[in-house]
């Protein structure tokens, strides 16, 4: 009697543990900001974080929340076609990262588009500087036919805790590849937050 009495109360305690702290102990603060948050964010690109939360569910916690940009200045992501003026903490990690692709039924082949794909470049500037950038393995998304078939990729940069000063800021990007290029530039503001 005296074992079954203690399981049932350390069971109880880890019931109240889970009700009053939440089950969501692994999810990261939105206010930490950390290298691995922006190394998610630009990792996850047009899957993960956005077929959870856009296609499913956009409350879901723990997940990057893919390509869009949310408006708040404690997002991780620096959106380079964002709203003029969108506001940023300062304070922690951030990423820049455009994700890009082409659906295989207009190539005649895979290789074509892998081909395609390797010649297109994306360049950012940040108040006039050319920011260092690293580019995501190709990868593919299946929007629910075998004619929506996509090979795409995510070039980024991972901006350390420091690099945005408080003020106004300029962000130009840059697409470069054989079928169109153009050029978009954004203001922003970063907050001491």
């Amino acid at each position: 009697m005296h074992v079954r009495t203690v399981r049932t109360l350390t069971c109880l305690v880890v019931a109240a543990v889970v009700v009053l702290f939440g089950t969501n102990v692994a999810q990261a603060s939105p206010k930490a900001r950390t290298r691995g948050d922006a190394q998610a964010v630009f990792q996850a690109g047009f899957t993960a974080g956005t077929n959870i939360n856009v296609l499913h569910n956009s409350d879901a916690n723990g997940t990057p929340k893919g390509i869009l940009p949310t408006g708040d200045p404690q997002d991780v992501r620096i959106y380079p076609f964002t709203e003029e003026d969108a506001s940023y903490c300062g304070s922690g990690w951030h990423v820049l990262n455009f994700n890009t692709g082409d659906n295989l039924q207009f190539y005649e082949s895979r290789k074509q588009l892998v081909e395609t794909l390797a010649l297109v470049d994306i360049i950012y500037e940040l108040d006039g500087t050319r920011v260092e950038t690293q580019r995501t393995a190709l990868k593919e998304e299946n929007w629910g036919s075998d004619e929506e078939q996509w090979l795409w990729f995510s070039v980024g940069a991972l901006l350390p805790p420091g690099t945005l000063t408080v003020g106004a800021h300029e962000l130009t990007t840059s697409f470069v590849g054989p079928l169109f290029e153009f050029t978009f530039t954004v203001h922003f503001d970063v907050l001491p937050c």
